[in-house]
Formats: C-alpha cells, structure tokens, sequence
C-alpha cells in the first residue's frame, strides 16, 4: 500500500499510517517494531534505516522524522516487517516537500519562511520554536511576527521582531529587542522575508483602521425599541466612544448622519479612533442603542 503526504522542507514531523494483516483486509494494532522496518530513501539516494522507529498509536501507527530526514525534495519511507515471519503487509510512505527553492513544490504563502508555533521561551527576545528548520541560515534576518495565542483580540497581542539568531539544531530563536507582550508556549509565530515585511504591514494596515487617523463611513442600523427589527428611520444620533476597554463612554467628535432606510453612517474623528481598541455607540429617541468595536492598527 502507498500512502503520499506532502510537508515543509526542512522541518520535523510526523506522518501517521495503517498496517494491515498479511490478508490484506483487517488492520494490524500490535504490529511488533524493529529499527530496520523503516527505511528512508532522500531523492532516491542511498537508503538507510529512520532516526526513530515507528510508533503503535492503537488502531494506527505514526512516525517522527527529523528535520534533516525531511531536507529533500522526495522521501520515501518503506515500512516493512523483518522480524521473520511476515505479521504485516508492505507500506510505502512518500513524501513530498514544500516551501523551500530545492523542495519539490516550490511554494509557501507569499512572504512566509515559516508558520509555526513557540515550543518554550527563555525571555520575551529568547525562545525555541516547534518546527525546526535545519539550516542555521533559514530564519536568520527574517522578521518574526508573534501572535498572543491565549488573547488574541486583547492589545497588545502582536509583534514584529528582527531575527538577529537561529539556531536549527535546537530551533533557538534571538529577536533584536523584547516584544510588546509577554510571550509564552504555544503563541503563534510567522518569519517573513525582509522584503516582503513592508507588504504585510501594509496589507494588515488595510484591513485594520489606523489608529489616531479619522474613519470615515462607519455604517450602523438602528432600531426600534418597540419591537427591536424595524429600522429606526429620521434619527438624530448621539455618537459616544469607549478606548482600550474604558469602563464609561464620553461624547465622540465625529458626527453622525442618515443614508436611507434606517442606515446611519458615523465619520470618526481621530480622537474617536486614538487607541488599539474603540466601541462605539450610538442613540437615538425610541431606538436600541446600537454598538460596534473596532480594532486599530498603529
């Protein structure tokens, strides 16, 4: 049986699989291991025997293969019992590779070395990261951006950080400085090309409104507080603002006007929109109060 994956150049993992009995029908769960069953071919080259041995998971079987195991554009892996009396069928794992010029699918995300995760962190500049590219050179002076896993919608909860170190025998990661926040296991982390930073900063600007830079266009509904679904038509709006989690909400400076049909639209000031996290709300005589969050960019 062939079974084909396809993985990141360079970068440790593991593949899972089914043995099946010597029938042919029924799945293999106690299939016996030996560090010979699992031989590993790297763009047909000289086969050899796998750095580990492949694992019983129950009613499938997995295999870890190390970052150098994976520094080829084809990997084959034969999973063949030579215990004696054959207890299992053949099965041929091939893989193919990704992300990386000499892999043998040139291609990634625009812009992306690497999407992993932090394995353990010595400070918020110091950390080990899961997939480990080999090659010292992959990350070096590529920028790091960190996402806070646990509060991704809290700020700060993001970063971008020059990587000044990269250490690909054990994933050791140096930034420039500190991030904004503290980071810890499990937070997300990008390294993108230098050239390609400027790029997602500006793509990310896009989706995000600047903050401390006026926003025109918000649009809203409002309601009847009647029977709460019938657009609110004819309205003066009082506009109020709460920044970073402020517990009271202050008159806003833009202003607020009617398009049709009940659709209002609110033009923020810069003041309205000087913070990292702005709601907004908006009342009217006889109508729901309507809110809206907004999240900025700096």
């Amino acid at each position: 049986m062939t079974i084909k994956y396809e993985r990141q150049y360079g970068v440790a993992t593991t593949v899972v699989f089914p043995l099946f009995e010597t029938d042919g029908v029924d799945l293999r769960t106690d299939a016996p291991v030996a560090a010979a069953d699992t031989i590993i071919m790297k763009d047909e080259g000289t086969p050899a025997a796998t750095a580990s041995t492949f694992v019983d998971e129950g009613t499938i079987y997995s295999l870890a293969l190390s970052a150098a195991e994976m520094t080829a554009a084809r990997i084959t892996v034969n999973v063949v019992d030579v215990t004696g009396t054959k207890v299992y069928l053949d099965e041929v794992l091939i893989i193919e590779t990704e992300g990386n010029e000499n892999a043998q699918h040139n291609r990634r995300q625009p812009g992306v070395i690497l999407a992993t995760t932090i394995a353990s962190i010595t400070d918020n500049s110091n950390f080990v990261i899961t997939d480990k590219p080999n090659d010292n050179n992959t990350l070096l002076n590529s920028v790091a951006f960190i996402l806070d896993n646990s509060s991704p919608d809290t700020p700060p909860d993001r970063s971008f950080r020059n990587v000044t170190s990269y250490t690909g025998s054990s994933g050791a990661v140096v930034l420039a400085s500190d991030t904004d926040f503290t980071i810890a296991a499990g937070d997300l982390v990008w390294f993108l090309l230098t050239a390609d930073v400027a790029s997602a900063v500006e793509i990310a600007r896009e989706v995000l409104p600047q903050k401390n830079t006026a926003l025109a266009d918000i649009p809203f509904v409002m309601f009847d507080s009647t029977d709460h679904v019938t657009p609110k038509t004819g309205m003066t709006i009082t506009a109020e603002r709460s920044i970073d989690g402020g517990t009271t909400f202050v008159a806003a400076t833009g202003t607020a006007a009617e398009a049709e049909n009940g659709l209002y639209h609110f033009d923020a000031s810069a003041a309205d929109m000087n913070g990292d996290f702005i709601t907004l709300k908006f009342t009217g005589t006889d109508a729901d109060p309507t809110f809206i969050s907004l999240r900025t960019s700096a």
